[in-house]
């Protein structure tokens, strides 16, 4: 799971967003995404691995919607939401493009609400 991961579909369809994630090997995560802006908002966090279920909680203390049973085949990986079935994203190994970085290092909106 460790690596860069943009995704290119959510619920079987493409995605009317954009979301970049990386994992790395200390077990901390940056997701970059642009949902509901038109920048990128960035956050941070620590996630965890035991089997196939990956959890994570935010810096600020907040643990993600829900905990993702994931795997990784092909150079993509697969997140299924454990609270909703059908929520299933699949994301494509990637260098996350330095301009979606270099944007999203601002000052989040208040209201964004993180993907995961």
């Amino acid at each position: 799971i460790v690596g860069e991961w943009h995704l290119i579909s959510w619920g079987d369809a493409e995605p009317e967003f954009d979301v970049y994630i990386e994992f790395n090997e200390y077990g901390k995560f940056n997701i970059y995404q642009q949902t509901w802006t038109f920048t990128y908002d960035r956050f941070t966090g620590t996630f965890s691995v035991n089997d196939t279920l990956l959890s994570g909680m935010y810096s600020d203390g907040s643990s993600w919607l829900a905990s993702y049973i994931h795997t990784v085949e092909d150079s993509k990986l697969t997140l299924i939401n454990t609270v909703d079935l059908d929520e299933v994203g699949i994301y494509e190994a990637c260098v996350i493009p330095a301009e979606v970085i270099e944007e999203a290092t601002t000052t989040r909106a208040e209201e964004s609400v993180p993907f995961l």
